[in-house]
């Protein structure tokens, strides 16, 4: 009666791989049960593995995936020999992986500017009327005081040939040619 209880124990930790099988013995996973000569024929294989000779690993993710006691942000790795590795999803931390971890909490917006996510989980920082720069780092000086016109000669301002100049007021001007008159150089002298 002892016996039995036994194989009764033993049987709850293995599972075992009945019928011929095609391996002449079981991996280091098994213990070979019934031998023919030198052959094995059937393999006591330990609980979840499978296989004629135990040669099937269990999948830890499927058997035991990390969500199942803890919270569903998590990243299972199977690293073989039924053993798994559990990882936080970016964006999550903590013991359970339950704590949202803001994605601006790595994004440094200066100068009164704040951090946005956009639906793509991309961040960027939203800057205050005074300032520009991927951090909000430029400082903007004409935005300060209701604005500035900023003039440059990019525009071609100056016609007939005029060569276009700014001066410190920060304005333009043009120098005419012979035969010009005008701030754009636009009338003919007569």
């Amino acid at each position: 009666m002892e016996w039995f209880f036994e194989v009764i124990l033993l049987y709850q930790f293995f599972y075992i791989a009945v019928g011929q099988s095609s391996c002449t013995s079981c991996t280091d996973y098994g213990a070979c049960l019934e031998k023919s000569g030198t052959t094995c024929t059937s393999c006591v294989c330990p609980k979840d593995f499978s296989g004629d000779c135990c040669e099937i690993e269990p999948d830890a993710c499927s058997l035991n995936p990390c969500t199942t006691s803890l919270s569903e942000h998590w990243n299972c790795t199977n690293l073989g020999h039924g053993q798994r590795d559990c990882k936080c999803q970016e964006g999550f931390t903590g013991a359970k992986c339950d704590t949202s971890m803001s994605l601006c909490d790595k994004v440094t917006c200066y100068n009164g500017g704040t951090c946005v996510v956009a639906a793509n989980n991309a961040t960027s920082c939203n800057c205050s009327k005074s300032f520009e720069g991927k951090s909000c780092e430029t400082y903007k000086p004409c935005t300060q005081y209701g604005g500035c016109k900023t003039y440059d000669c990019t525009k071609n301002p100056c016609k007939n040939g005029g060569t276009c100049y700014v001066k410190n007021d920060m304005k333009t001007y043009c120098d005419c040619p012979d035969g010009y008159k005008d701030a754009n150089c636009s009338i003919a002298n007569e």
